[in-house]
């Protein structure tokens, strides 16, 4: 078979099921950099054997760090598992194909049995951590962080999306704006929120999560520093609305200021709005202009209602601002 270097991974080799969300094969590390650029893990929100498999793919860390951040950052937190969990000392196997594979450098680092015992080669002593396995230490207390913001960002979308389903249901819903606090801002986090939100819920599970991916929607996350938004509008609405063009005109706001990202299109599109103080460009007030600009270019295009201010009019039964979504 083909060898597996970091210019050509073409994960079909290795027998990966490939996520309906995945590139079928990553020509180079930039592509799976660009992949893990939104993404903590190769699939799902959780360390899995498709991490495991296309680490084991790699002949080694990456060559060039500072310029594919994401996947050398990635490597050494699936370093730093692997040597937990396999802590001896690999002597390399052959494979059906005669090629000798590569055993992970995280396993290699680890000390063995003999080292381990007092009076074994060192004296029982260890010396200083390497930068290497620094890195891997620091990357593992990053993701034990970041595994928990995701917990949290997906449980906020997912009760978010049950709730717009529930006025969807009732009122007839098509659009909608809101805001989600746990990404703090963060554009990554943001799209898993609206991943939660369109998941569609399991009827076994103990809590009915998701649901609306029938509605389409903009959300909004403020930071300390930026301000993210996401736009999806599902398949059979793309005729009434554009995902990118409608976030696009939100971007275009003079209290937004936000700069749409590559790779949207018209069911998918994110922005981010970067804060300037000095200009008086606050995150929590360009949140505010944004979903009051995503709001109006719906209603303009009777997507909709007005508003107009009278509670004994069939609008009410509509939802208009993000205090109606309790989290």
């Amino acid at each position: 078979g083909a060898s597996l270097i970091w210019d050509n991974i073409p994960l079909r080799q290795v027998g990966l099921h490939i996520p309906s969300n995945m590139p079928y094969a990553y020509k180079s590390v930039k592509d799976l950099d660009t992949h893990l650029a939104t993404r903590s893990y190769v699939s799902g929100y959780q360390a899995s054997t498709d991490d495991l498999t296309v680490f084991m793919a790699l002949a080694g860390a990456p060559p060039a760090a500072a310029a594919t951040p994401h996947a050398a950052r990635w490597y050494a937190h699936i370093s730093a598992l692997v040597a937990s969990t396999f802590p001896g000392t690999p002597e390399g196997v052959t494979g059906v194909s005669g090629a000798a594979a590569a055993p992970a450098a995280a396993a290699a680092a680890a000390p063995s049995k003999k080292d381990k015992k007092k009076g074994g080669e060192d004296g029982g002593k260890k010396g200083p951590p390497s930068a290497e396995e620094i890195a891997a230490m620091k990357a593992a207390k990053q993701a034990e962080i970041e595994k928990k913001i995701i917990k949290d960002v997906t449980k906020e979308g997912g009760k978010k999306g049950v709730e717009i389903e529930g006025a969807a249901d009732m009122g007839g819903l098509e659009f909608f704006c809101t805001t989600m606090e746990k990404p703090e801002g963060e554009l990554k986090f943001l799209k898993m929120s609206m991943e939660a939100m369109n998941e569609v819920p399991d009827p076994e599970g103990e809590e009915r999560r998701g649901g609306s991916g029938h509605v389409g929607k903009m959300i909004f996350s403020a930071g300390t520093e930026a301000m993210s938004m996401v736009a999806y509008v599902p398949k059979d609405k793309q005729n009434r609305i554009n995902a990118t063009e409608w976030l696009k005109s939100v971007c275009g706001d003079a209290g937004v200021k936000g700069e749409l990202q590559a790779g949207g299109d018209a069911g998918l599109a994110s922005a981010i709005a970067k804060a300037n103080p000095d200009a008086g460009m606050f995150t929590i007030k360009m949140k505010d202009a944004a979903m009051a600009h995503g709001f109006s270019y719906l209603r303009e295009r009777g997507c909709f209602p007005e508003d107009t201010g009278d509670d004994d009019d069939d609008d009410g039964d509509y939802v208009y601002g993000d205090d109606d979504f309790p989290s």
